[in-house]
Order: C-alpha cells, then structure tokens, then sequence
C-alpha cells in the first residue's frame, strides 16, 4: 500500500502508513528503511504533524547507518522545535557540526521551549563548525546576539549592563559571544589589506595609520616599534630576545604590560587583563582588547585587537605565526568573553580596584619538548633579565607538570620563590584567580635552551631520585666502560621492526663492546599523558622494553627506563655515553638536557637535511652549544606508509638493524678510544 502511494506520488502519505507500521510489523527494519529513503531527493515529503511521529522518525534516521536521510530531515521546513533539536544532537554526534549547528539555530529561532541540553548542543556545535554562517542568523537571534553585545561593552567599560541589554538565557554565553564575533563584528587580517583601504578603515575606526601599517608587516614590526628607544630598560632593544620575554620582563620591571596603542601609535603600559594574555586598554571613548600571541613556538608579544564599539577584530599578519590562524584567534577571544560575561561581578569589582600585583604564568603544554622548549626557557630568561627576587608573583599550575619546579631548579632562591608563589589547579582556577587577587598576569614563552637550564634540570632531577634508584645508578656507572641509552618508540614515526631489530644489533654491540650497558628509555610515569603521547600506550612500550630485555637473554647488563619516574630517566640520559634514538619528543631528555652525542634515525622525510622538525634537536637557535647527532641516510630507511594519522611526518618506516650497526660502533668505539687515552678503562667513579 505504502509502496503504491509512493508511486503515485502521494509520498506524505506512504511516509504516515510506513511509521504506523514500522513499530509493531515484522519487517520494521525494512519499513524504516523505506521511510527514510522517502525523504532523500530534492523535494522531501510532507511530514507527519504529530511531534511524536517525527520524534519516532528522526531517531530512525539518527539510528540509520546511512546518514543521508538525517541531514535532509533536520532542514524540514515542516519539523517542529523539538524533533529538530534532536535531529541536531543527532548531526552534533555524527561529527556534522555545521547541519548541527543550522538546525538548532532554526529550533531556538522559533522561541519554543527546547530541552536545556539543547543549549548546550548548540554551543558544541557552533565550536565544531568553524566560521560564520552561511545564511543570516535569524531575527529572534541577531536580536539576543546584539544585547549580548551592548552588555560587553558595557562591562568592559566597568559599568554594570544597561537595562535590557543581558540577553535572556536561551543560549549559552559561549554561544552568544561566538555568534556576536563571526555575525556581527568583522575580522580583518591587516597584512591582506591594500593601503588605501587602511587609510580609510584608520578614518573610520580612529585608528593610528602608523599603526596599521606596522600590523600589515607583522607582530613582529609591531613589537620591535614598542621596545624601540627604551633607554629605561638595558634588554629592550636586544634582538636576541624574544619580543614576548621582553615583554614579560618589563611588565615585571615596571608593573605594567606594554602596549604599542592601536589610536596614536604610541607605547603605553596596561594594568588589566580581561583574561590570561588578553588585555584592556582603557581607551576614550571606547575600550579596547589586546590578545598577545598565544603559539607555544614563536614568542612574540601582540598580535590581535579588538575593537567592540566598532565590531572590529584586527589581526596582525601572518595570524597563523600568532595563533596558529585566524579562526583560532576569535575563538579564542570569543572564550575570554564568555567566561567575562560569566564572571561579570568579579570583571567589574576587579576594574573599579587600584591595586595591582604582577604574577607571571607558566606556558601549560603537557608535552615533554614544549614543556622545555618553551616553558622553562622563558623562566631562565626572566631571571637572567630580573632575578628570581623580582617584585612579581611566579604562578604554579598542577597540571601539565613535567619537570622539577621553579624553586627546585634555582634551589639557591627557593625561599625568594616559595614567597612570591601562586599555585593553582589548572588555567581555568588562574582566570579565577586573576581577577580575585588584582592580578596582571603575563605568561613566559621562549625557544631558547641555556646550558645552565639544562644542569640545573639535571641536578634537581637527581635530587628529586630515591636513594635506592641513586644506588643502581652509581653502581652502573662505576662498572659499565660504556652505557648506550636506546629509546624506544611506537604508535607513530616508529621503526616497525625494532623489536628484533634492537634485539639483534645490542647482541652484536655486546660483543664488540665488552661491560656494554644498555638504558631502555621512552614514555615516563607522570608524564604518558597530553600532546605528547596522544598517539601512543606506555604499556605498550613496557610491554615491548621487557620482550626486548628478555630476548637479549642477560647478553649484556640492562636498565629499564621505560615507565620509570621523570627523574630517573634524566638521571640516567645524564650517565648515558650516547644515546641511539629516533627521532622525536624523547631526544628532549637525552639532548637538549643531557646534551648526549649518538645516532638518530626516523621515516625519510624527517631524515632529510632541510627538515625542521628533524634537524630540531640540532639547531643552535634553540640550543646553547648542542652537540650534533649523525643522522642516518634517508636512502637507509624504507617508507611502509604515505602518512599516520593523516600526518606525513608520523609515517612509520622499514629499517634494517645493519644500517644502525655501523655509525652506533664507530661512534661507541671513538668514546671508548677517548676514554681510554684519557687513562684507566674507562669506568667512572661513583
């Protein structure tokens, strides 16, 4: 009967008839799918008027394997609030974040009442499809969007929102703050605007043209025209430090943030964040926000405003150096103004306050390089710019720790440290905090490792040891002529026969090399979690560090590292001779702290000579004195795979334990060769 409606083109009808059915008939599978495929093509069927019946049909089309009926059914122009709601969790949870995003838009554009999750959907769905709209935002909305931003602006300016202007709390304050960013203010990147039309957007948004002209170069021609003639501040002018560290030291000399203002070109100092590395400029006649740059790698200093008032989200060029793009940078803003708009009481108490303490924040990477790379060396050059006994506070965030703290590396001011300390959770206790304690708070980021960061790592890093761990450690040092620290690595860039491959080239090293010791190092205790190891498993590599010490049978003396506590791995890549590694986050510890000569080898990309990333660890820019690593031949190693997780670079690889064998002995028996000219067998003291 359905069927014969359907080809009469009665199609409404056949739809009503096969739902009826589809519940208690005994070919309910078949009937589903024949509903569904009703609603493909160009024009759908009328649907059911009932809510019940297009409840019951969009949970068969969430449930459908195929997904080409649900799209077309949460764009029904005849679907009711509710059931479109449902259907846009349903997209949300199939990962089609911009229909999500379209039908519950068109449900809270009705002004139905919508169950509360519904808020919620909405605002994931708005973070998961990224850019503005494709259509104009519905009436209702632009309405609440547009109060939202009357009351911004209001807050901003420390006066409590005018009457009416607080949106009523059908959407969330995330969602409100994305959509008054992408519908109703502009974004411009100021290096892909021509100079006439800078000269006329300077006009309309009373900006400096100066100013603009040196966005349109960079954040970088920004920074270097706020430090410039800074006779005050002996490191201003100094190239070779990263504008950002600059930055953070003269807010620490001079308790305020410098700025170079966006309305007369001029260098002036902040006192207010409205978030973690968002300021206020407290502008006339209108506020200002200024985002500084918030990529881990290149430090610099500011690199976004914000313009309320004028709806204008100016980006300096190249926002992928600052941000890692565009849309990150209004995404990020958009994040600062909801939590504002959350905190609204303390954001106004904290900007009718005087009082301000300067507190420096730590850069959270939760990986292992960055955490070195970017993290400690940023603190190393605050404090060979202004001491440890600088009048700021130094904050401790808990999470994302991975190497000792600030008062165990520079143990000789630990009582300076520990009085100037601010522990917190995690960033989002910070942003709290921030406006609780009157804080201005600037964040270090460098790219820049000093040899005296990397001693004071390794010392702590013993002292932070056992007693029973130091007692292995001496005991290896004092009988091993030689100790090679292998590092282990799967998931991603991984040698795909290192198991036997490492079994069969440490039995041949044994040999040739008498007293050999082995260190098995990889993925630490405390520090398996994050960035670092997304795509990997410690016990996976355990599990392959002990199948690997089992088939070397006692051949040589072995020292499992592999899960062991931070600590005790830098312990031993310090007692380590060479390392033999591929390349990646792990050669953190056994070069850039413990500066170790050995071999690295990875998939041909990362081998080539003109990587970056494989050449990293190399590079004198971002290491003092590194020692250089022989790296294999590109020609030595077989590609297995195009890409790993759609990466390139993580592409595992094919490898013949010979092509290591070589370049590992000659490098070990040049060691031995020193050692032994140097006097005795080469085995240290304790």
């Amino acid at each position: 009967m359905a069927r014969s409606l359907a080809a009469q083109g009665a199609r409404g009808e056949a739809l009503r008839l096969l739902l009826g059915a589809e519940e208690a008939h005994p070919g309910a599978a078949a009937l589903a799918g024949a509903a569904l495929a009703l609603l493909e093509g160009p024009a759908p069927p009328p649907l059911p008027a009932e809510k019940a019946a297009q409840a019951r049909l969009v949970a068969l089309a969430a449930a459908a394997e195929e997904a080409g009926a649900l799209p077309a059914l949460a764009a029904h122009p005849d679907l009711l609030p509710g059931p479109r709601a449902q259907a846009g969790r349903a997209l949300l949870g199939r990962g089609q974040g911009r229909a999500a995003r379209d039908a519950l838009l068109a449900a809270f554009a009705t002004g139905a009442a919508l169950p509360e999750a519904a808020r919620w959907d909405l605002q994931a769905a708005l973070w998961q499809a990224p850019g503005p709209l494709e259509t104009p935002l519905p009436a209702p909305l632009a309405e609440e969007v547009a109060r939202f931003g009357q009351g911004m602006l209001a807050l901003l300016s420390g006066a409590a929102p005018e009457a009416g202007a607080a949106p009523e709390a059908r959407l969330t304050p995330h969602s409100l703050a994305l959509l008054w960013l992408t519908e109703a203010c502009e974004m411009l990147d100021a290096g892909a605007i021509p100079p006439e039309a800078r000269a006329a957007l300077a006009a309309r948004a009373g900006l400096s043209p100066a100013f603009l002209d040196l966005a349109a170069e960079g954040a970088e021609a920004l920074g270097e025209a706020c430090f410039r003639d800074w006779p005050e501040l002996p490191f201003a002018g100094d190239a070779a430090i990263p504008l950002r560290m600059r930055d953070v030291a003269a807010t620490v000399r001079l308790g305020g943030k410098p700025c170079l203002c966006p309305f007369t070109g001029k260098r002036r100092l902040l006192r207010d964040n409205l978030a973690p590395d968002i300021f206020l400029h407290r502008a006339d006649p209108a506020p200002c926000l200024v985002m500084a740059a918030s990529h881990w790698v290149h430090a610099l200093q500011d690199a976004a405003w914000f313009f309320p008032a004028a709806g204008l989200l100016l980006l300096a060029a190249r926002p992928e150096r600052a941000f890692g793009g565009a849309e990150a940078a209004r995404r990020r803003l958009a994040e600062a103004l909801a939590q504002a708009w959350i905190r609204a009481d303390a954001l106004r108490a904290y900007l009718a306050a005087e009082e301000r303490q300067v507190a420096v924040a730590p850069l959270v990477t939760a990986h292992v390089g960055h955490e070195l790379w970017n993290n400690l060396s940023g603190w190393a050059r605050l404090f060979s710019l202004v001491g440890p006994e600088a009048p700021a506070h130094f904050v401790a965030l808990a999470r994302g720790r991975i190497y000792p703290d600030l008062a165990a590396l520079w143990s000789e001011h630990a009582e300076a440290i520990a009085a100037r300390r601010l522990e917190a959770a995690d960033e989002r206790e910070l942003a709290r905090m921030l406006h609780e304690r009157r804080l201005l708070l600037v964040t270090v980021r460098d790219q820049f490792i000093p040899d005296d960061l990397a001693r004071r790592i390794v010392r702590a890093s013993r002292r932070g040891c056992d007693r029973g761990f130091l007692g292995r450690l001496n005991a290896l040092r004092a009988e091993a002529p030689l100790i090679l620290l292998v590092t282990l690595r799967l998931g991603n860039r991984a040698w795909v026969e290192q198991e036997e491959g490492l079994i069969a080239l440490l039995r041949a090293l044994g040999e040739e090399f008498p007293g050999l010791a082995v260190v098995l190092d990889g993925m630490n205790a405390g520090a398996e979690t994050g960035s670092t190891h997304g795509f990997m498993s410690l016990e996976e590599e355990r599990a392959l560090a002990r199948r690997i010490e089992a088939g070397l049978g006692g051949a040589l003396r072995v020292e499992n590292a592999v899960g062991a506590p931070m600590a005790e791995s830098i312990a031993l890549c310090a007692a380590a001779d060479a390392f033999l590694a591929p390349i990646g986050a792990g050669m953190a510890k056994c070069r850039w702290i413990a500066n170790k000569p050995g071999v690295a080898y990875s998939n041909p990309m990362m081998l080539r000579p003109e990587s970056y990333d494989g050449r990293l660890y190399d590079n004198p820019r971002f290491r003092e004195a590194p020692r250089p690593a022989v790296f294999l031949e590109p020609e030595a190693v077989r590609e297995v795979e195009a890409a790993r997780h759609g990466q390139p670079f993580r592409a595992n690889f094919s490898l013949d334990w010979r092509a290591l064998h070589g370049p590992t002995r000659a490098l070990l028996a040049r060691i031995a060769a020193r050692k032994a000219q140097a006097g005795g067998d080469g085995k240290r003291p304790a």
